[in-house]
């Protein structure tokens, strides 16, 4: 007989919560969902992770330009989501008329605005 204390999977917390778990039944549809999650996650970074997704290629060539190593794909995918927001953000901003600079990518492109403030400020944000 299996017993789970409760707890969330790690990249689902927000979405699913894992209860207790009082028979091998329930202990293999936890292993089902984790597993779901994982083909699902791995088809999304196989879309957008693809060479000939623009986004993905510009992404590559920031990296190379400033020397951007990541400890394993999920950490990678991570950074390329905060990327494509922040330029998103970017090309929104340069787009609006009226404006007296435009925003270009840089080093901290991989970071959010939070992390920025923590690390090279001493600032967090509640």
């Amino acid at each position: 007989m299996y017993k789970l204390d409760t707890r969330s999977v790690s990249s689902l917390d927000h979405i699913v919560s894992i209860p207790s778990a009082a028979s091998p039944t329930h202990g293999f549809q936890i292993s089902s969902l984790v597993l779901l999650h994982g083909c699902f996650f791995d088809v999304g970074f196989a879309r957008a992770a693809s060479p000939s997704h623009p986004m993905m290629q510009r992404f590559e060539e920031w990296m190379a330009r400033f020397g951007r190593v990541y400890t394993n794909d999920a950490e990678k995918w991570r950074r390329f989501q905060i990327f494509q927001d922040n330029v998103n953000y970017i090309e929104t901003f340069n787009n609006r008329s009226g404006n007296s600079y435009t925003l270009g990518t840089n080093q901290f492109a991989d970071m959010t605005f939070d992390e920025f403030l923590g690390k090279y400020t001493g600032a967090s944000i509640p």
